[in-house]
């Protein structure tokens, strides 16, 4: 080949005839890769703002599993060798590994907050968010987020891990909004939401139905997510901005409203939160359910915080304000304030 005989001719002539030139070569800003970015940002403030633990599951699946998450085995994609003949499947969602994650480590830990970031196998034309929402430029084999989270002494995990997302695709650049989802999926019905990026489906955030949780042997209840981040990084980065802290203290209230079952904790935290101009933040504080507050219905309580930008709140002011909110749920939601 031509190199040997290069090679040849440079050791008859001698390698110190060959003069030392420093190779020169143009300097490219590098190509952005929005994937790229999406993932470390999303690791980073998983691990570092919120404790969560990565995990690095195979992509293989029981079939058991898929039935007691609510998937159907028609929408997997078979091996022919499988490595193991009880995982004969590739996994189109994260989540039931992670919820054997779960499994595994109940005995040795009190709370499980998992993550996983890898690639999930769909058939042509089968999309784990929404069917429609799928562009043919997109790959079948996209890279997914997921998220598990339990804790037994934990009551408030939807809201938590509801907060977490938005928290973590708003720092990453990616404003989301929930809506009310009829899909079903391994979520529990009426317990889910679906995140979206203008009019896209991205994924879900719900409570692990009990099948699933019943097949696994996990007594606790578990909260899941399960995001697109191929789909998510193919949408324009909104630039943050900040505001600087209020000069003036912020004047809190709690406000515990009983609602309907069907009525969706994503609804009402965003009806707060536009309730009024001087609401400058809602946190949840409590869900409860009991025979006290009546079939088909539950609890909900929130710390609302007003602030006026340019002077101090009176207390009657805040108690107008308070009860025009509480009015705008009322009329919205046919919520009674306890």
């Amino acid at each position: 080949i031509p190199e040997d005989l290069f090679e040849e001719i440079v050791r008859l002539i001698g390698y110190d005839a060959i003069p030392s030139i420093v190779p020169r070569m143009a300097i490219r800003q590098p190509q952005r890769d929005p994937l790229a970015e999406a993932l470390c940002a999303f690791r980073t403030r998983l691990v570092f703002e919120f404790s969560f633990r990565e995990t690095q599951n195979y992509a293989f699946i029981r079939p058991q599993t898929i039935a007691a998450c609510g998937f159907s085995l028609s929408d997997h994609i078979q091996l022919e060798n499988p490595l193991s003949k009880e995982r004969p499947y590739l996994c189109r969602s994260l989540i039931p590994n992670l919820l054997e994650g779960v499994e595994k480590n109940q005995q040795k830990e009190k709370r499980h907050a998992y993550f996983e970031i890898a690639r999930v196998f769909l058939k042509e034309g089968a999309y784990a968010a929404s069917p429609s929402d799928r562009s043919p430029s997109l790959p079948a084999q996209p890279t997914h987020l997921g998220l598990v989270y339990a804790h037994h002494a934990h009551q408030q995990l939807m809201p938590y891990l509801v907060t977490l997302v938005q928290t973590v695709c708003q720092q990453s650049g990616y404003p989301v909004t929930l809506e009310p989802t009829t899909e079903r999926g391994w979520w529990q019905q009426s317990r889910a939401v679906t995140v979206m990026v203008g009019e896209t489906c991205v994924g879900h955030v719900g409570m692990v139905a009990s099948a699933a949780c019943e097949h696994l042997g996990i007594p606790d209840p578990v909260v899941a997510a399960e995001l697109d981040l191929s789909l998510l990084s193919t949408k324009p980065i909104h630039a943050q901005t900040y505001e600087l802290p209020g000069a003036f203290p912020a004047v809190l209230r709690d406000a515990t409203l009983l609602v309907d079952e069907r009525v969706l904790y994503a609804q009402l935290f965003e009806t707060l939160k536009s309730a009024h101009p001087l609401i400058v933040r809602v946190e949840p504080l409590a869900l409860y359910r009991d025979a006290s507050v009546g079939a088909g219905k539950k609890s909900i309580s929130f710390h609302i915080a007003y602030r006026h930008a340019e002077r101090t709140l009176t207390s009657d002011e805040v108690e107008g304000v308070h009860a025009t909110v509480v009015a705008t749920m009322k009329k919205k939601f046919n919520a009674v304030l306890r």
